[in-house]
């Protein structure tokens, strides 16, 4: 009997392109903190000014009296931060995918991510410090009300517009938040910034809602533990400060001839600040599914 030769022959296909971990490629905070500019040095301030009043004018001969605003900076400090990579020469050649560009990509997400991080952990760090108010305790869902209390404790000072109060969630609080008639039928009205074209959002009230990777909530920037709870935040936009280094992000590539590889770096130098404390409100709520809810008056009817 003779032997079946052919699976000698037997060959793998294999489907260009690589299939990519899927995880967010950050800058979703691109354009909600006041004016981001590239600049060089370690310290930055931002000057701060004050408030003055009228006074009522009659006829008798007083001086007028005097107001001197007050006046000061907020100062602070760059941080610096690095994705690197290292590849060998030859495995370049043994390869189909193109190890170099993965690479380029999966760094720049790196640094993309680590961008807002460094906006949120600012905001984090004022609440945890008590500069920033905190609306909930961990302990309860988040509520449409909670969002109209932090918005109207900012937009009630003054100068803050739609086009400037920004609020991120974790994905299940928006789904939340779209079983409610009012929130699920708005629609975006808010500035074409980095967010709109990457994330689910929606204009109610005052604020422009949308949504952010979960791990920008589950993380501790201090720790690194998972909560039982997320933090979110609403802001508005001129009371946080965000600068970065120039260039914004900076990649070096180099081969190392005793090495015989590559090497591939993402940094990034930034740092943001709370210019004005009464401008943001810490959200802190339950991680709790989207739910259904039979208020006819405010939700959706989901009675049969």
């Amino acid at each position: 009997m003779t032997t079946n030769v052919i699976p000698a022959w037997v060959f793998t296909s294999y489907v260009d392109g690589v299939v990519q971990l899927l995880q967010t490629k950050g800058h979703l905070l691109a354009g909600t903190a006041m004016a981001p500019t590239s600049v060089l040095g370690n310290e930055v301030k931002w000057f701060t000014g004050g408030r003055m009043e009228t006074e009522e004018i009659d006829r008798s001969m007083e001086e007028a009296a005097l107001q001197n605003p007050a006046r000061s900076t907020i100062t602070g400090n760059f941080t610096n931060y690095g994705a690197m990579a290292f590849i060998k020469g030859v495995d370049i050649n043994e390869i189909k995918p193109n190890e170099l560009s993965q690479l380029e990509s999966e760094g720049a997400a790196a640094i993309g991510r680590r961008s807002d991080w460094i906006q949120l952990d600012e905001m984090w760090r004022a609440a945890e410090a008590a500069e920033v108010a905190t609306i909930g305790d961990g302990t309860a869902d988040l509520d449409i009300l909670d969002l109209q209390l932090a918005e109207g404790d900012i937009m009630g000072i003054g100068d803050a517009s739609i086009d400037s109060m920004f609020c991120g969630l974790p994905m299940y609080a928006f789904q939340r938040l779209l079983n409610i008639k009012e929130f699920n039928h708005a629609d975006y009205t808010g500035p074409d910034l980095a967010f709109t074209k990457m994330a689910m959002k929606r204009t109610w009230g005052f604020t422009n809602y949308f949504v952010l990777p979960d791990e920008y909530f589950t993380r501790s920037p201090f720790s690194g533990a998972k909560l039982a709870n997320f933090h979110g935040f609403m802001w508005w936009k001129g009371a946080i400060g965000f600068q970065r280094r120039d260039p914004p992000a900076d990649v070096k590539m180099q081969y190392s001839v005793p090495m015989r590889g590559t090497y591939i770096d993402n940094q990034i130098g930034g740092l943001a600040k709370v210019l004005q404390p009464l401008g943001v409100k810490r959200l802190l709520f339950n991680w709790s599914a989207p739910a259904r809810f039979i208020d006819t008056v405010n939700s959706i009817d989901v009675t049969p």
